[in-house]
């Protein structure tokens, strides 16, 4: 039987986005399968022969080491900590995800399915817990004087930044240059995998300030970006859909 559906950008955009935020190459597989049905064009999940690498790259750009939220609010010191609390945006998005998260495992306890499948309330309760760090830590420069809790939470937040922004960043990058084929991740045709890729790569350049030169900075001085990793993102942001979704910032 043929399957007949007309979905509309905004539903493809939060599929996509359900795929990202889960990070379930299984789950994302399976979307695009279903896509592939429904919309006339090229097939988005990867192929049987493709679907180790896809695994290894999805998992690659969900590792908590490299969580982009994370590479959102991180701070290395207190003088840019300071700094970027002065942005009542970030710190809206990270309390809007706090309500989310909250929300999402409260009708979750309801569901046998979602305590059962594929670990989505751990991952979920996992996520929440990362998020309070950082508004724990965020909140605290509105007071006047620090508790020792809160200078303890700090230092732990700055040693997790610097660690994150270098090797943890850098080992990343430098493991998805070697599995890119390029142009797009598993080859010249674009895919789902490449939907995880380019949400992740998109927050490591905002943070980079802006453009992909400024990642080698943010790594460190002797870090250079692949060149497979810089024609990725060339490839992605050519794209009217990252356009769509991205052209007029992050938040």
């Amino acid at each position: 039987m043929t399957v007949k559906a007309k979905l509309t950008s905004q539903t493809v955009m939060y599929v996509i986005r359900i795929c990202f935020y889960e990070g379930s190459h299984s789950a994302c597989k399976a979307v695009g399968e279903f896509l592939d049905k429904v919309i006339p064009g090229p097939a988005l999940a990867p192929s049987a022969n493709d679907d180790q690498l896809a695994t290894t790259i999805t998992q690659l750009v969900h590792s908590e080491t490299v969580n982009p939220t994370f590479l959102l609010a991180a701070a290395t010191d207190g003088e840019e900590l300071a700094r970027k609390a002065n942005n009542s945006q970030l710190l809206q998005y990270m309390t809007a995800r706090e309500t989310a998260f909250t929300e999402l495992l409260e009708r979750g306890s309801e569901s046998t399915a979602f305590k059962e499948g594929m670990g989505m309330e751990q991952m979920w309760a996992k996520k929440k817990e990362i998020n309070q760090f950082g508004l724990i830590v965020y909140r605290s420069v509105e007071k006047p004087e620090l508790t020792e809790i809160d200078e303890r939470y700090r230092q732990q937040f700055f040693s997790l930044s610097r660690k994150t922004l270098g090797e943890g960043l850098k080992s990343t990058l430098n493991e998805l240059e070697n599995h890119i084929r390029g142009p797009f991740c598993l080859g010249a045709q674009l895919s789902l995998v490449d939907a995880h890729v380019a949400a992740w790569l998109t927050r490591v350049v905002v943070v980079s300030g802006g453009t992909i030169e400024g990642v080698d900075k943010l790594v460190s001085n002797d870090f250079k970006l692949g060149a497979k990793v810089k024609g990725l993102w060339t490839a992605i942001t050519e794209r009217a859909s990252w356009r769509q979704v991205y052209e007029k910032g992050m938040f």
